[in-house]
């Protein structure tokens, strides 16, 4: 990663601490270890490593893939409403956990590939958090908190 505040409370927002006129970006990067070659892999934000050679990292509250062996374009896993703003693997690699934000809510999907619809996991109007896999990859344990309730006044 390169940019961001990754240690504060906004990690997407750009740090600008040299107050340049364009701000800096928040990057992914790889290098290559036999080279010392680096390139940049996309503008985006929360990588993570997935099987095999796959980074999947967050672009626009989706969910974008890049393949690290070769040079094709990274391209979007899957559309969703709302912004996904947290991915977690499953111990086998074959299922992709997300957490989605849908302003007042926000709940726990699961991504097995294009064919399979997304599962959600007891869906409700709550917000989901802190998504953990079991070590067998037969549950997911998370936060559960309450959601935003909206007021209606009648007059």
């Amino acid at each position: 990663m390169r940019g961001g505040d990754h240690g504060g409370g906004n990690a997407s927002s750009t740090v600008n601490a040299q107050n340049l006129p364009v701000l800096p970006k928040v990057e992914i990067w790889k290098i290559n270890l036999s080279t010392q070659q680096l390139e940049v892999v996309a503008e985006a934000d929360a990588p993570i490593f997935g099987p095999p050679h796959q980074l999947l990292f967050l672009k626009g509250g989706q969910v974008w893939s890049a393949n690290l062996d070769n040079s094709e374009k990274p391209s979007q896993l899957f559309e969703i409403k709302g912004n996904i703003n947290e991915l977690s693997y499953s111990p086998d690699g074959k299922q992709l956990a997300f957490v989605v934000n849908r302003s007042s809510h926000s709940m726990i999907g699961i991504y097995q590939n294009p064919e399979t619809p997304i599962q959600w996991v007891a869906p409700s109007f709550h917000r989901d958090s802190n998504i953990h896999w079991s070590p067998d990859g037969k549950k997911i344990a998370f936060i559960r908190r309450p959601g935003e309730m909206e007021l209606h006044f009648l007059f």
